[in-house]
C-alpha cells in the first residue's frame, strides 16, 4: 500500500516535471529564464535554451520536443551566441520579444513596436512563434498577430509554413540559409529560395552563385526533377500572387500525424525527412542536389548532362567542346561552342531547323512568350533570330532562350522536349533517332 508521503513525493515530483510546469506563452510580467522552455499545447515543439558546441555557445530555438535527436527547427540568435547560461527572453508592452544576456544586454530582438499593450508571445501547435495582441479585455475577441517566426525562417520549412519574397526580377531572394556546420547554427554558405527572372524556379545559391535549381514551376511540380512523381509531392506549392507582386512557397502533408519537414542542410542539400519512432531516427524521403548533373551548369554553356553515363558531359548536337583539352580531362566548364554559325534573316540563305530533344531539364535564363499551341511557339521563335531554342509546356506555355543553355540535364524519363536551333547544314548530318526529331523551317 502506498504510504500518503510517499504519494505527495510523487505528485510534487510530477508537478515539477514536464507534465505541470509546460507552459505556452509569455507576457510582460513572465519571461522565460534560460532554465526554462515552451512547450506547445500539443507537446509537438519547444521554445526553449540550448547548446551545440565546445565551449558552448548558447541559443534561444525551437525544436521537436519528443524527438530523442536535438532537431532544431528555428533560432533566434543564430549569428549571436550568448557565452553563459544566463540568458532570458522577454516581452515589452508594445509587443517587443527580446533576448538578453547576463549583462543585460539585448542580443537579439523581434524588432516591434506597437502602440496596443496586453501582449502575448505564444508557442503555437504548429512550431510557430507568435506575438499576439488584444484590442480589448473581451477573451472573445481574436488577438492580432504582430510578429511571427514562421516569417522568419532560418533552415528548415515546416507545415504551415508560407515564406514569401517579392517578385523582384534579377534578386536572390533568400529564404532558408543554411547553418555553418552540425554544430554552428550561424549563417552558412547556401541560400535557398525563389529565383524571379522569368518563370519561378526554387534556386539554392553558394556564396551567391547558383548551385541547383529546380526547373520551372507548372502550377503543380517543378518541371526540372526527374522523376517528378515522386518527388516535392508533399502538398508542395508555390504561389504567384500577382495583386501584391510575391511569390511564396508552402506545403501540407496528407499525414497531419507525420513529424516532416524540409532542410537545407550544411552542404547545401534540400532535405525532405519525417521522424520514425519505431527506429528513433529521421527517414529521408528525398534530397536535392544527389547527382553531379545535379549541380549547376556542370557542362558549362550548350553541354548537356546525363549522370547514367560515362562520361556524365557531352555537346548538344550541333556543338563542339570550346576547349578541346579540357573537356578530354574532365573539366566541362567552359562549355561548348556551336560548329556552324546560324543563318537567320538573309532571303534565300540556307534553311535553319529545330533538332527535338526529349526528357530534358530546361536551361535556366527562360523567357516566356505569348502562344497558344507548339505550332505558334515555334513560329514565334522562328521569326525571332535571337531565339536558340523553345519548349512548350501545357501548364506553362511557350518558353524560349536567346542566351547561351546553360544547366541542361537529360532525363531518363519526365522533362520536357527541348526544340534546339541548329543549321541546316548540322541538322543533314544527324541519324534520326527516335529520340530526336528534325523540324526544317
Amino acid at each position: 500500500m502506498v504510504s500518503v508521503s510517499a504519494l505527495f513525493l510523487f505528485l510534487l515530483y510530477v508537478c515539477s516535471s514536464y507534465i505541470c510546469s509546460a507552459i505556452d506563452s509569455i507576457t510582460p510580467t513572465q519571461p522565460l529564464q534560460y532554465s526554462q522552455s515552451l512547450v506547445s499545447k500539443n507537446g509537438t515543439f519547444n521554445l526553449g535554451f540550448f547548446n551545440l558546441s565546445n565551449p558552448p555557445n548558447h541559443y534561444l530555438g525551437i525544436r521537436f520536443n519528443k524527438v530523442p535527436i536535438m532537431t532544431v527547427v528555428w533560432v533566434a540568435n543564430r549569428d549571436k551566441p550568448m557565452t553563459d547560461a544566463s540568458g532570458v527572453l522577454k516581452l515589452s508592452e508594445n509587443g517587443d520579444l527580446q533576448l538578453l544576456n547576463g549583462q543585460n544586454q539585448i542580443i537579439w530582438s523581434s524588432n516591434v513596436s506597437n502602440s496596443m499593450t496586453n501582449s502575448t508571445a505564444k508557442l503555437l501547435d504548429t512550431g510557430n512563434l507568435v506575438v499576439q495582441q488584444f484590442n480589448s479585455s473581451d477573451t472573445e475577441v481574436q488577438p492580432v498577430t504582430i510578429w511571427q517566426s514562421f516569417e522568419h525562417p532560418t533552415n528548415t520549412l515546416l507545415p504551415g509554413m508560407k515564406p514569401t519574397v517579392p517578385k523582384t526580377p534579377g534578386q536572390k531572394n533568400g529564404l532558408f540559409r543554411s547553418w555553418k556546420s552540425p554544430s554552428d547554427p550561424s549563417e552558412g554558405r547556401f541560400l535557398m529560395g525563389i529565383g524571379t527572372t522569368g518563370i519561378p524556379q526554387l534556386f539554392i545559391w553558394n556564396r551567391g552563385v547558383a548551385y541547383w535549381r529546380s526547373g520551372p514551376w507548372d502550377g503543380n511540380n517543378f518541371i526540372g526533377l526527374e522523376n517528378i512523381q515522386y518527388t516535392l509531392n508533399d502538398g508542395f506549392v508555390l504561389e504567384d500572387n500577382q495583386q501584391n507582386g510575391s511569390l511564396d512557397i508552402s506545403f501540407y502533408p496528407e499525414d497531419q500525424s507525420l513529424l516532416l519537414n524540409y532542410v537545407l542542410n550544411p552542404q547545401g542539400k534540400i532535405i525532405e525527412q519525417y521522424w520514425v519512432p519505431t527506429s528513433n531516427n529521421w527517414a529521408v524521403v528525398y534530397s536535392v542536389p544527389s547527382t553531379q548533373c545535379d549541380i549547376y551548369g556542370t557542362c558549362g554553356a550548350f553541354g548537356t548532362c546525363n549522370h547514367q553515363k560515362r562520361p556524365i558531359c557531352r555537346c548538344l548536337r550541333g556543338f563542339q567542346p570550346k576547349n578541346d583539352g579540357e573537356w578530354k580531362s574532365g573539366n566541362w566548364s567552359s562549355g561548348c561552342v556551336r560548329k556552324t554559325q546560324l543563318q537567320c534573316g538573309i532571303k534565300d540563305g540556307p534553311q535553319n531547323g529545330f533538332l527535338r530533344l526529349q526528357n530534358m531539364k530546361v536551361p535556366d535564363n527562360i523567357e516566356q512568350l505569348s502562344a497558344f499551341s507548339q505550332d505558334s511557339c515555334r513560329t514565334k521563335c522562328l521569326n525571332d533570330c535571337s531565339c536558340l531554342a523553345y519548349a512548350y509546356h501545357l501548364n506553362i506555355g511557350c518558353m524560349k532562350w536567346s542566351k547561351d543553355l546553360i544547366d541542361v540535364v537529360e532525363f531518363s524519363a519526365g522533362g520536357v522536349d527541348l526544340l534546339l536551333r541548329l543549321a541546316a547544314s548540322d541538322l543533314g548530318k544527324m541519324p534520326l533517332l527516335s529520340s530526336f526529331c528534325i523540324f526544317m523551317t
